[in-house]
């Protein structure tokens, strides 16, 4: 159950000007905000359902997602904009959550990887790549990889102990950003590609999240 005073807000920030807008507010939870590639529109989740606020005219949109009713927080659009991208959670499934691509105005979901647990992160600006965390030899052993949409085949790029997490592209697509758990910090690092030249990016005294990229 919710919190009666629970109250979630979607704002945008300028970094011209620093200043804030306030585009919606719910007494709900709601959370994982991405914007469209046209930029008058935003996609949210809530309650394992996906929904669309425009900025002209700020209200929830249910986006039909047909039978992927327990999405997470893990969803996206593709480079030219047609198609989304979820990690929804099957109420039959044991492997916890599973990828699917569909249209981008709604529509039936396409399974995208045969095992689960996975969980969507990045897409390469070529559209040809998807990037995800995924638990293959234990469900606590997450690590990073991608998918070849052409072929569909998996291919795993990083190794090691430790979790690794929030894959994103470059925008030329040389490169993927992830935090990964080292020398007992969650720090952000980059390797090539296809998994090679891994190396500490950010050096930071904090613990640092999901780098995105535009």
């Amino acid at each position: 159950m919710q919190p009666a005073n629970l109250c979630s807000y979607l704002q945008i920030y300028n970094i011209n000007t620093q200043k804030r807008r306030l585009v919606l507010s719910e007494k709900s939870h709601f959370e994982a905000p991405n914007w469209s590639r046209c930029g008058q529109y935003l996609i949210i989740n809530q309650d394992g359902l996906l929904y669309e606020v425009r900025l002209n005219e700020p209200k929830l949109k249910l986006i039909n997602t047909e039978f992927a009713t327990r999405c997470n927080n893990d969803h996206g659009i593709s480079p030219d904009g047609s198609e989304l991208v979820i990690s929804h959670h099957a109420c039959d499934s044991d492997n916890g959550s599973v990828i699917y691509r569909l249209p981008i105005q709604g529509g039936t979901p396409q399974r995208v990887t045969a095992l689960g647990p996975s969980y969507w992160h990045g897409w390469s600006p070529d559209g040809r790549y998807l990037t995800y965390v995924a638990g293959r030899s234990t469900h606590s052993d997450f690590k990073i990889y991608r998918l070849d949409m052409h072929t569909g085949i998996e291919e795993q790029l990083t190794f090691g102990e430790g979790l690794d997490d929030g894959p994103d592209y470059s925008a030329c697509g040389k490169y993927i950003y992830f935090n990964g758990y080292r020398n007992n910090r969650m720090q952000i690092w980059r390797m090539d590609e296809d998994g090679q030249n891994t190396r500490h990016f950010i050096h930071s005294a904090f613990s640092d999240w999901f780098p995105p990229f535009p």
